[in-house]
């Protein structure tokens, strides 16, 4: 099917879109009717193509990071201290966000990250924007 290809270069042009996205939007494109389980394959099959352009997963903590990889507003802080590495991830935004808020929530986890990364921990707080109150998150 054509959408299949579609799919393939529209994850390589849009490396830091959603594959899932994507595949909507070829859905939309192709002028199908919307279906569920297409949007579901062309999402896979978008997955597969970006998987191609992506590093490999690093077997040690001693890799380099490669910043094509990491969308342009963020700050990235890379730190070392002796055999530990921490990666920390934010916009500026993020950071006036938790700067105004009045209590940080944390959290950790261990299962959503895998060798050489032992945690994924991130920084929450909840935003008031009028008479609006929003979650902000922001990882670690």
């Amino acid at each position: 099917m054509k959408e299949w290809a579609q799919a393939g270069v529209g994850t390589k042009a849009n490396p830091f879109s959603s594959a899932y996205t994507i595949a909507e939007i070829q859905m939309v494109a192709s002028n199908r009717a919307p279906n569920q389980r297409w949007i579901q394959l062309l999402g896979c099959i978008s997955s597969r193509h970006r998987e191609q352009c992506r590093p490999h997963h690093p077997v040690d903590l001693q890799f380099e990071l490669q910043m094509e990889h990491v969308l342009t507003q963020f700050t990235v802080a890379d730190l070392m201290q002796g055999n530990l590495r921490h990666l920390l991830l934010y916009t500026d935004r993020q950071l006036q966000l938790l700067q105004h808020a009045h209590t940080w929530y944390v959290d950790g986890t261990f299962h959503m990250v895998h060798r050489p990364f032992v945690q994924l921990w991130s920084i929450h707080a909840f935003v008031r924007v009028d008479n609006a109150v929003k979650f902000q998150w922001r990882s670690c």
